[in-house]
């Protein structure tokens, strides 16, 4: 879950009350990637990466919707289509 809560700040263009631009917003995404490979408990991170996304996008917090599509694509890329299908259908 604090892999989400980073990933959300990440994604909402903040980290530690600082403006990110393009280059630190994809490597902060490949960290948590990287971090990703090693949880036990993928499907858990899967509903609350979700959660947070859901919010993002309802409140229109998100910094920008391809930094969104590019997480789910790696999202998608480690664990498979159909963990990241309702996130896909989400930002459709």
């Amino acid at each position: 879950e604090v892999l989400c809560m980073y990933c959300d700040k990440v994604l909402k263009g903040r980290r530690a009350k600082e403006r990110l631009n393009e280059a630190e917003v994809e490597k902060a995404l490949d960290a948590v990637v990287c971090l990703f490979r090693y949880l036990k408990d993928k499907d858990m991170f899967a509903e609350t990466y979700r959660h947070f996304l859901c919010k993002r996008l309802l409140s229109g917090k998100s910094l920008n919707n391809s930094y969104e599509r590019s997480m789910i694509t790696k999202l998608k890329m480690e664990c498979g289509a159909q963990v990241t299908a309702k996130m896909e259908g989400m930002m459709a």
